[in-house]
């Protein structure tokens, strides 16, 4: 995920991505770093939590996804604003 930051700030700077409509959806990791002594591939498509990860990733994604293109005429001029629960 930073490598990929570093590059859209990158990209920010030079005019050619806007950062404030970066989202990071933190729904799987480790497929890069396997437990010791495994392969890395193919157990980076094929684990036990591999399909929770990317049912996941679908559940969380299509939300947003769902939410940013049935309302763009809301949201193509401005970025959505964060909600906060509680206090």
């Amino acid at each position: 995920d930073q490598g990929i930051l570093d590059v859209l700030d990158l990209y920010a700077k030079a005019g050619k991505v806007d950062f404030n409509r970066v989202l990071v959806l933190r729904t799987a990791s480790n497929y890069s770093r396997p437990p010791t002594g495994q392969p890395a591939f193919p157990r980076a498509f094929h684990g036990e939590g591999a399909m929770a990860a990317f049912d996941s990733a679908y559940r969380v994604g299509s939300v947003v996804v769902r939410e940013l293109s049935e309302h763009w005429d809301r949201y193509g001029a401005r970025t959505p604003k964060a909600k906060t629960s509680g206090n």
